[in-house]
């Protein structure tokens, strides 16, 4: 026994054709990211870690070469892995261009890593 009143479509015949050819066409309306809350959680939140780290590297405060790393490795576990992550459980038709995606997020990431230890060898500079 359904609690929720059923309430009857009373358009046109001609309009509920039309509209249910539209919601029979492949469209891409829908954006992935909303489907996956979860990924745009992590992908932030890696985000903010990789900000953090260098915080901690250009301030410099007691226990920065521990603090430092740990945040940058949460970056690069937060951000490429779940970019790794959310690519792997698109469907097969758009695999190759999330793997694109997730490569060159990877390279990204990768070039802000060895910024960040440049940073780290020389020093700040201008502080």
């Amino acid at each position: 026994m359904s609690t929720q009143p059923t309430v009857a479509c009373h358009a046109p015949v001609e309009v509920r054709r039309w509209r249910s050819a539209l919601a029979r066409r492949d469209s891409r309306a829908v954006d992935t990211r909303r489907v996956y809350p979860r990924f745009a959680i992590a992908s932030l939140l890696g985000n903010v870690a990789f900000l953090a780290s260098w915080g901690v590297v250009l301030m410099r405060p007691s226990g920065w070469q521990v603090v430092g790393p740990l945040l940058l490795l949460m970056f690069l576990v937060l951000r490429v892995g779940g970019m790794w992550l959310f690519a792997s459980r698109h469907p097969e038709e758009e695999r190759p261009r999330m793997r694109r995606t997730a490569t060159l997020t990877t390279v990204l990431a990768l070039i802000a890593v060895g910024i960040w230890v440049y940073t780290v060898l020389q020093g700040p500079r201008g502080f």
